[in-house]
């Protein structure tokens, strides 16, 4: 398997949250490389980072990752730090979980002297600029950086190198019901059905999502569901016959009130409108006692 090359590790922009110090390297097994801050470090002592945003790991990517390893070792050192006499992972996961199955007891790390607040964000940003995360990943992923770090989405993207617009398309998953969001962390709804489903109520959300996968709605079906009914022309009244107008005013005149004649081919009602009883007993008494 041919390597992939190295990315840029940790984006644009992260010079103003992290000046990394080359680490001291005393007790530990020093690698080939003569980079600073490089060395081996038994797996044993390299603890998960509880700040990681990636909830899922496919088991056949750490399968395909772990065979790489097996048959040509870890190429990308993976990040880490101090903690005490431990060191606590920034980036690599994947390449440590692969590790862990092929049973080595060394890997390659480069260790970074940061606090806790930077390593968060270089464990955030490191993952967001990853192309697997789920939508839901990383939408919780610049909600982090947005709250711990005060970042405007603004400055979230120049750090990311993600479009702002998208980073917000992001953050409005967050509204969305827990169930609606587990569903797309297990890939049963994509990102757009997601943002289609985000605007709703809850229950609303809840039925269609549910029902978009049952139906195996895409997300133009099911945005032609939400989309409003079109208003409904308001039906103008037939022109009135002039020889029925003139009757009904006559009619209006002799009687003093409200008088509608509905006439369809010389068919209809008369309708004679009355507002108390007293009215009515007068009208009543005009028709009976004439």
């Amino acid at each position: 398997m041919n390597p992939t090359p190295p990315r840029k590790a940790l984006g644009r922009g992260l010079d103003s949250l992290l000046k990394p110090t080359p680490a001291q390297l005393s007790g530990l097994h020093p690698t080939t490389s003569d980079a600073p801050g490089l060395a081996q470090v038994p797996v044993s002592m390299i603890e998960a980072n509880p700040m990681q945003p990636r909830r899922s790991f496919t088991e056949t990517a750490l399968q395909e990752l772990a065979a790489s390893i097996r048959q040509s070792g870890i190429l990308q050192p993976l990040v880490v730090r101090r903690v005490r006499d431990r060191f606590q992972l920034i980036a690599g996961e994947r390449r440590l979980r692969a590790a862990r199955l092929v049973n080595l007891t060394h890997v390659p790390v480069q260790i970074l002297t940061v606090n806790d607040a930077q390593a968060l964000a270089l464990t955030i940003i490191e993952n967001l600029q990853r192309e697997d995360l789920n939508p839901m990943e990383q939408a919780r992923g610049f909600a982090a950086l947005s709250q711990k770090f005060n970042l405007t989405q603004e400055e979230i993207a120049e750090r990311t190198g993600k479009d702002r617009t998208s980073i917000a398309n992001y953050l409005r998953l967050l509204k969305l019901d827990p169930e609606v969001q587990a569903l797309v962390e297990q890939n049963q709804l994509s990102m757009g059905h997601a943002r289609a489903l985000a605007s709703l109520e809850t229950e609303r959300q809840i039925s269609l999502a549910r029902r978009s996968i049952e139906s195996g709605w895409s997300v133009r079906q099911l945005e032609k569901i939400l989309q409003p009914a079109p208003a409904q022309p308001e039906k103008t009244p037939p022109p009135i016959d002039p020889n029925v107008k003139a009757a009904q005013e006559e009619l209006e005149h002799a009687l003093g009130t409200k008088i509608r004649i509905r006439d369809r081919n010389n068919r209809g009602s008369i309708e004679i409108s009355y507002s108390n009883l007293e009215e009515f007993q007068r009208i009543f008494d005009m028709f009976v006692k004439s």
